[in-house]
């Protein structure tokens, strides 16, 4: 069955694809790749603005609907799916959204998310209507929330397990070649109990470590990362930065930077039973300072890197008069010197440790919870979007072609920051399957990456530093009732399941005006194929009797029909089989 199952979904996929027209790509392929960028600009543009009214007043809050949970595809079916879905409908979008701890229902932020965002199914319709090619379309947000057009009702697994903002469409769009450094405190302090952490279940050192394993998580191609500890039992010696790689069957795996995973694991392992002093922080700043000011770093002259340190500390050696303390002016003096920023995460207001981010121009954020440590790093990302956004004004980026999560094609995308005013919300981008596209393109796309290579080398580090400011993030939204989950889930029926018709769980079941997708499986696909093949048949037969019947006379109308059913062959997909895929 498995095995029939992918034969004919590959059947499919290469039927429909060889059908697609290509005239507009081969004759003028700038054109379709300027409106490829075009469209997600147009994407990232009204993410924006369904985020910038104030969360009370969200129009599709508490009461619109959405296909929030993905339980249609349960107990692991064994039959194989075109795009590894139970059902693909272009009459709205669907969500996933990250699960942490196992909860099963979505948080109030990824609520307010979910519940927003389905205002860009217009928009999703309307870009996806311009082009011919099999295209998948999506945003993905801050807190991790997804929401893909042509909508997907996922397995479970799938949807609770994808988080968009370890993907390359995502961490691509928002970094250009960058340096970070992991500082973090491992002093005696730090394995109190976290604040935050319900009954003291867990540490601030775990909340650290936590947080710091999500950052090595977003890496992206080329970019260089360490990892620094301060302030435990002994001084942690120094390792040359590591540079990231790019994994094409899976971008978000980075077996590259197991070392330094490995190291944060041991961070509990290593506590002092001392809480940390200035000395001590003073040590981890100049091991950071020379991690940026390493010369052997492998093809770092070819990058203006940005430098950025991310520190956890509870600040408990940052007393108020910090400043006064000479070796820590002298470390800053150095660190500003090369133009590093610095972004601070800790569960304590600390003064001290204000004093300090300012001096630097930096970011301090006190983190509510450890539940979504990369939604709590949201100042470092928004950084990073920002001034992506300012150094390549508002240029879409094009991502290395990679595999895609369902594992069905090497695909390309293009990407882009979504800002509602200058506030990062999230990434928006548009999926093409690699092979479909010829291989002149694909030349046309290099020197589009090239471009952007050039602008990162010509770019100053000063010039990164000073166009995005750290801001103070207070981002704090929810939503103000329960949202939408749709009628109970329907218990697994095969011979229904096979029709592969739209459920629509929370669409408008009266709007007719909305086609919906149905794809025949294993069944389906033999049928249509032998219902093609006996109409040929028959239309042949036909055909032949007439042209006898006729003789000469009946020429003239056969050659018609003939070129009325090239005519037909010559209409897109949208034309003969309903909307693509």
């Amino acid at each position: 069955m498995m095995a029939s199952a992918h034969l004919v979904a590959a059947f499919v996929i290469f039927a429909f694809f060889s059908e697609i027209p290509r005239t507009s790509a081969q004759s003028n392929v700038n054109d379709y790749f300027d409106q490829m960028e075009a469209d997600v600009k147009e994407l990232a543009r009204k993410l924006g603005e369904i985020f910038s009214s104030p969360c009370g007043n969200d129009p599709s809050c508490p009461n619109g609907c959405s296909q929030s949970m993905c339980q249609q595809l349960a107990n692991n079916l064994p039959i194989s799916y075109i795009n590894a879905s139970a059902s693909v409908t272009r009459s709205n979008s669907s969500v996933t959204y990250f699960s942490y701890g196992g909860q099963d229902q979505p948080s109030d932020v990824e609520s307010s998310s979910i519940c927003r965002t389905q205002l860009l199914d217009e928009t999703f319709q309307n870009v996806s209507s311009k082009v011919n090619y099999y295209l998948d379309y999506y945003v993905g947000l801050i807190d991790g929330t997804r929401r893909a057009y042509p909508g997907r009702e996922e397995q479970q697994d799938s949807c609770l397990l994808y988080d968009s903002r370890i993907r390359p469409w995502y961490s691509g769009a928002i970094t250009y070649p960058n340096h970070l450094v992991i500082l973090v405190d491992i002093g005696h302090s730090m394995t109190d109990p976290l604040k935050t952490a319900p009954s003291g279940l867990d540490t601030k050192l775990h909340a650290a470590q936590n947080f710091s394993l999500a950052l090595l998580s977003t890496a992206y191609k080329d970019n260089y990362i360490n990892v620094v500890s301060f302030g435990g039992a002994q001084n942690d010696s120094y390792t040359r930065s590591l540079q990231v790689g790019f994994n094409y069957d899976n971008p978000s795996i980075h077996k590259e930077l197991a070392t330094l995973n490995l190291k944060i694991l041991n961070f509990t392992n290593q506590t002092s039973v001392l809480n940390t002093d200035v000395t001590a922080f003073v040590t981890g700043l100049n091991t950071t300072l020379r991690a940026f000011s390493d010369s052997t770093l492998p093809n770092a002259q070819l990058y203006n890197l940005s430098k950025n340190i991310v520190l956890f500390t509870d600040g408990s050696f940052a007393s108020q008069d910090i400043l006064n303390d000479p070796s820590v002016v002298a470390a800053i003096a150095e660190l500003q010197a090369i133009n590093v920023n610095l972004f601070v995460y800790s569960d304590e207001l600390s003064v001290g440790l204000q004093s300090l981010t300012a001096e630097m121009n930096g970011s301090y954020t006190v983190w509510a919870s450890n539940d979504n440590p990369l939604h709590e790093m949201r100042s470092y990302f928004g950084y990073l979007a920002a001034s992506h956004r300012n150094l390549f004004n508002d240029t879409p980026f094009w991502i290395d072609n990679y595999r895609d999560a369902y594992n069905i094609s090497d695909i390309i995308t293009v990407s882009m920051p979504a800002f509602d005013q200058d506030k990062f919300v999230g990434v928006a981008a548009i999926d093409v399957p690699f092979p479909q596209l010829p291989r002149d393109d694909m030349n046309n796309l290099g020197q589009r990456r090239t471009t952007r290579d050039n602008t990162l080398e010509s770019a100053s580090s000063s010039t990164r530093a000073s166009s995005v400011p750290p801001i103070f993030d207070d981002y704090n939204c929810g939503t103000s009732g329960s949202m939408c989950q749709g009628p109970p889930q329907e218990s697994f029926n095969k011979e229904a399941f096979q029709d592969r018709k739209c459920r629509n769980l929370c669409a408008d079941q009266e709007d007719n005006k909305v086609k919906e997708i149905v794809i025949g499986t294993v069944v389906g696909a033999i049928f249509a194929a032998a219902v093609f093949g006996t109409g040929a048949f028959l239309c042949m037969r036909r055909r032949k009797k007439e042209a006898r019947e006729r003789g000469s006379s009946g020429t003239t109308n056969v050659d018609a029909r003939i070129t009325g059913v090239q005519e037909e062959a010559k209409k897109p997909p949208s034309e003969t089989w309903g909307d693509p895929l």
